[in-house]
């Protein structure tokens, strides 16, 4: 008999659904599905918040980016690729950190993924 593969999220419920029925602890619960303890409290912490919905994957993306590149800079080293195909990221730095409009020092490395775009 072929051993039946499930995914996380069914793994948590069967965990939940398990729990519910009060026959075991956490410490048993963690040694028959193979997680530590603490990571199962964690799955009943989010289930008892936001139910089933809980149980999925939630996204590791930042809210917040303090270095992001802002939009303006972003248009303004689009504008200078367009202008100036012959010109490199170094190149386009020393235009950008020079010139009155600067809104602070720029970096070779952004200049380069922005000037993918164009």
């Amino acid at each position: 008999m072929p051993w039946e593969v499930t995914g996380p999220v069914k793994e948590r419920t069967r965990f939940i659904e398990t729990y519910l029925t009060g026959l075991y602890t956490i410490t048993e619960l963690a040694e028959r599905f193979g997680m530590s303890r603490q990571k199962l409290h964690k799955w009943l912490a989010r289930h008892n918040v936001d139910g089933m919905k809980g149980l999925v994957d939630r996204s590791r993306a930042p809210l917040h980016i303090p270095q992001r590149t802002s939009e303006q800079v972003a248009e303004k080293i689009i504008e200078f690729r367009r202008r100036f195909p012959h010109m490199g990221p170094r190149k386009i730095v020393a235009r950008l950190n020079c010139s009155r409009t600067s809104t602070g020092p720029h970096r070779a490395r952004s200049v380069t993924s922005f000037a993918v775009r164009t």
